[in-house]
């Protein structure tokens, strides 16, 4: 790799998906290859055509020690991809525990007012159909796949539970509870 950039390759060029050989490095956990990129210009908060930085990658893909990594380098962990979602997003609907406890430990976001996203998963193809825009954070998604675990850390740390959760977030969320202290 470093022959390639002696040579003059720009680390910043895309695919036609837009990913950089960073997305690419991020999407497998080659801290080693992001080292080297970062250190030859890589532009740190470089999106591909779903708006995806590294750390979207990386979170989606549960990959802790590749978001430090990032972080260290000062890649953004509050941006959102085309479809509305931030890294901390990605990681709680991958069920990715380790990751979105070291995304709340340096500053994601637990409710972004701003916060909406496009999801499409079984629950609200049953219950709205087609695509839809839900409340966006990241209680809200946990609540909706399920990820119990997810919500107590959720919760713990203060996430609103009054806010815009629907109706069965509100049953999972007792479920929580009941689990939690028995």
């Amino acid at each position: 790799m470093i022959a390639c950039i002696e040579m003059g390759i720009d680390v910043n060029c895309s695919n036609n998906m837009g990913n950089t050989a960073a997305h690419v490095a991020a999407a497998h956990g080659r801290n080693n290859v992001l080292e080297i990129l970062m250190k030859h210009g890589l532009v740190k908060d470089a999106r591909n055509n779903l708006r995806e930085t590294t750390m979207h990658i990386a979170a989606a893909n549960g990959l802790t020690n590749t978001c430090k990594v990032l972080r260290g380098h000062g890649v953004s962990i509050g941006l959102r991809d085309i479809s509305g979602m931030t890294p901390l997003h990605k990681a709680v609907s991958a069920n990715h525990a380790e990751c979105v406890r070291f995304l709340l430990d340096h500053g994601s976001s637990l409710e972004d007012g701003a916060g909406r996203f496009k999801c499409h998963t079984y629950v609200i193809d049953v219950m709205l159909g087609a695509y839809a825009t839900v409340n966006g954070s990241a209680l809200h998604l946990a609540s909706m796949l399920g990820h119990l675990e997810l919500m107590g850390m959720l919760l713990d740390r203060g996430a609103d539970k009054e806010g815009q959760i629907p109706m069965h977030a509100h049953r999972c969320i007792g479920l929580w509870r009941y689990h939690h202290f028995i």
